[in-house]
């Protein structure tokens, strides 16, 4: 075998993918032990800029005076609806924000003068297969099944899950429909 030669060892056949050096990113940990992002990339990183300032959209001005004279009309519901599209628009707008609260406010102490004391309890007042026809929603139809006799309306509230106008509302709509007294 002196006359044989030493073999080479055999190369991989060269691809586009082997022109260049690999160049994957270091992994570099933060002081607190997790990924620090800035040392992946080639530049710092820089927060994005913050967005630029921008005129309420042009229906905020009529919507909030419309709103302000429902409420002086004593039109919650409508001056609600009024405040949330304009809270849809701008999120931000802090009279906006307060209105909606003071109007809240005013239809739960509505609603819940409509049920007589929170300490209530109130009772069923139609059969199971009366109250089928009145095609209830879920979350009366969850309300009405905890009025047992044994549970008062503040109890309701607690259980209901719900904001305390849509729980109040609810209730006022049972007791006026005669569903609940």
């Amino acid at each position: 075998m002196s006359g044989d030669r030493p073999q080479r060892p055999q190369e991989a056949p060269s691809s586009a993918w082997d022109a260049e050096p690999s160049r994957e990113p270091p992994i570099v940990l933060d002081a607190r032990g997790g990924l620090d992002l800035t040392a992946l990339a080639d530049e710092p990183l820089e927060p994005p800029p913050p967005p630029p300032a921008r005129d309420p959209p042009s229906g905020v001005p009529a919507w909030m005076a419309e709103a302000r004279r429902r409420m002086a009309l004593d039109d919650f519901s409508g001056a609600i609806e009024l405040v949330e599209q304009v809270l849809a628009a701008d999120p931000g707008h802090a009279e906006a924000r307060a209105l909606l609260a003071r109007n809240e406010e005013k239809l739960v102490g509505l609603y819940e003068s409509k049920l007589g004391g929170m300490m209530a309890v109130p009772q069923p007042r139609m059969r199971p297969d009366q109250v089928l026809w009145l095609n209830l929603d879920h979350r009366a139809g969850f309300l009405l099944a905890q009025v047992d006799g044994t549970v008062s309306y503040e109890d309701l509230f607690a259980l209901s899950g719900l904001p305390r106008l849509e729980t109040a509302r609810i209730l006022a709509r049972l007791v006026e429909q005669k569903v609940i007294g």
